[in-house]
Formats: structure tokens, C-alpha cells, sequence
């Protein structure tokens, strides 16, 4: 299970590589997925900031998140550890220092289920998100928004809520709070001009 959320966890994190695109000052839900629909591929830093309550144990983490549509999700965590977790079509791929896994989608239901609904987030499928999701978006001052995705069907066994903040077309930071308690928060940047961190 704990393997599971990871992953799902991770998928999460790459629905919020997008690059500013045209904004309405009009903007919603619709807007949103639409502009999301046309991003072919983006790269951000980010910063992870992970808590369980269960253990009072707080985690940070650092790297790079890469997308490129429609299938292909990586992150590579840079602090405190180098690894990988990369998602494509059939296999979702584990490589960290102790632990190198290749975990086939077919054989792992609750694995399809997560990947396909950030899937889907990514290339801006807002009907079919709506089969899984009730979505209540408040716009805010000047250019912000949040996005909050309720689940409505199994996913609520493990998910409370998915709460995603942006600027125009951007998302800026996403906490992904889970039925147990567990939270995960990320906040993504630009990132630095050092060639080094692209690799």
C-alpha cells in the first residue's frame, strides 16, 4: 500500500508541470483544462514537503519534474537522495539507491486507477476527471485560483482531497491529503540556469 501511494504520489506531483499559457481574465474549470490540453511537454523544480501523523515525522525533499505528453511523467528527486520515478504507458518504474522496481499497470489496479485520473489531468480531460471528481474552483484576487478535486467514487478510500493553487494557467503548489491523515504539499519552480540539474 505504502508502495502504491508513492506512486500515485509522484503522479500527482507532475500535474503541475505547466508553463504559463494565454490567460483569460474569465478564467474557470473549463479554461483551465483547456489550456492544460496544449502543454506538450514542461520541466520545473520542486520542493516536497511530506508529514505522517501517525509517526510526527516531517520529510523534505528537492529535484526536477518532467512531462511529456500524453504518457510520459519523471521525477527525479536531487535532495537528499538521487532517484527516480518515472510512469509511461504500461510500466511504472522505481529506481532509488536501495530499491529498483518496474511495477507492470495491467497487474496493479489501484496504480491504473491513480495514474490514469493525473493522466487525465495533464491532458486537460476535464469529463472524464468529472467521472471521478466533484470540482469546486474559487477564483481569487487578481490572477489566482484554487482548485479543489473531491473524490466521488473508490478513490475516497484513499483520498480526501486533491487542493491545487495557481496563478493564470499555472499551477504553483498542490496538497494532496490523504484518508490517514498523511499530507503531501509541493511547490514548483523555474528552474535555475545551472545546466547540471537538467541532467
Amino acid at each position: 500500500m505504502k508502495l502504491n501511494l508513492l506512486v500515485v504520489n509522484t503522479i500527482v506531483l507532475l500535474s503541475l508541470c505547466f508553463p504559463v499559457l494565454a490567460f483569460s481574465s474569465q478564467m474557470d474549470v473549463s479554461s483551465l483544462f483547456k489550456a492544460w490540453s496544449q502543454v506538450e511537454r514542461a520541466e520545473k523544480g520542486f520542493t516536497e514537503e511530506q508529514f505522517d501523523p501517525l509517526l510526527e515525522i516531517s520529510q523534505h525533499k528537492s529535484g526536477v519534474m518532467r512531462y511529456r505528453a500524453p504518457d510520459f511523467l519523471e521525477q527525479h528527486y536531487k535532495m537528499p537522495f538521487d532517484g527516480k520515478i518515472t510512469f509511461s504507458e504500461n510500466i511504472v518504474k522505481i529506481d532509488f539507491p536501495n530499491r529498483k522496481l518496474e511495477l507492470s499497470v495491467e497487474n496493479s489496479p489501484e496504480i491504473t486507477l491513480f495514474s490514469r485520473t493525473f493522466l487525465n489531468i495533464l491532458n486537460g480531460k476535464l469529463a472524464l476527471i468529472k467521472k471521478d471528481f466533484k470540482l469546486v474552483f474559487l477564483a481569487q484576487e487578481n490572477s489566482h485560483w484554487k482548485l479543489r478535486l473531491i473524490p466521488i467514487n473508490q478513490i475516497k478510500s484513499q483520498i480526501q482531497e486533491v487542493l491545487l493553487m495557481g496563478d493564470k494557467t499555472e499551477i504553483q503548489s498542490i496538497l494532496f491529503t490523504q484518508v490517514s491523515g498523511d499530507w503531501r504539499k509541493l511547490s514548483l519552480q523555474a528552474l535555475p540556469t545551472n545546466p547540471t540539474l537538467l541532467k
